[in-house]
């Protein structure tokens, strides 16, 4: 292109161009038809640019769509990703405080664990003891049926004894006034006596 000229120059030209008379000058046309046809040619690329300019413009607003679309999913994953937090932080207060419980659950264990084995040996040597009881209040039972069994085969001896003494006693002297001994207790049944009595008050 040789010579810029306005387009409304140039078409203004070309519409009076049949108008004009035939002597114009052919140099003159010739200028014109080459500057219609730059013309065309830049009006050609300005509407290839527009169209690309268009193209673009839409592959922009195809973006930012897409851009807003990851930019709202992305919140809503943000969302998601807090109230999973939240869970996650409330889920580990429990958890804490499932484990202090369990803490001192096994401390309240270990003490009435302790307190139990207390409690056996306590019952063991209160077994052991009351054994032993039983078995020296059987030996003073046993001990005590024996002096009883001799002091009635003694009373018995004695009661016959009596009787022989009253029966010659009566035949020597009729009047004669039989004085019985005061009775004594025996020193085994009153020791005897005294243990059943302590024992009992164990």
């Amino acid at each position: 292109m040789t010579e810029q000229h306005t387009p409304g120059a140039g078409t203004g030209a070309l519409a009076s161009a049949p108008q004009q008379p035939a002597s114009i000058n052919p140099r003159l046309g010739a200028t014109l038809h080459a500057d219609y046809e730059a013309l065309e040619n830049d009006l050609a690329q300005a509407t290839e640019m527009a169209s690309d300019y268009q193209c673009q413009l839409a592959g922009k607003s195809n973006e930012l769509a897409h851009l807003a679309q990851v930019f709202e999913r992305t919140q809503a994953h943000l969302k998601t990703l807090e109230a999973g937090i939240e869970e996650l932080r409330v889920e580990r207060h429990r958890l804490a405080n499932e484990v202090v419980r369990t803490i001192a659950l096994e401390r309240k264990l270990a003490l009435v664990t302790e307190d139990n084995r207390q409690l056996r040996a306590t019952l063991t040597a209160l077994q052991r003891h009351h054994a032993a009881a039983a078995e020296q209040q059987a030996l003073r039972d046993q001990r005590r049926d024996e002096q009883i069994a001799e002091l009635a085969l003694e009373a018995q001896t004695l009661a016959k004894l009596l009787e022989a003494a009253r029966r010659a006693g009566t035949a020597a002297s009729p009047k004669a006034e039989f004085k019985a001994a005061p009775a004594t207790r025996h020193p085994a049944v009153e020791r005897d006596t005294i243990d059943i009595n302590y024992c009992d008050l164990i």
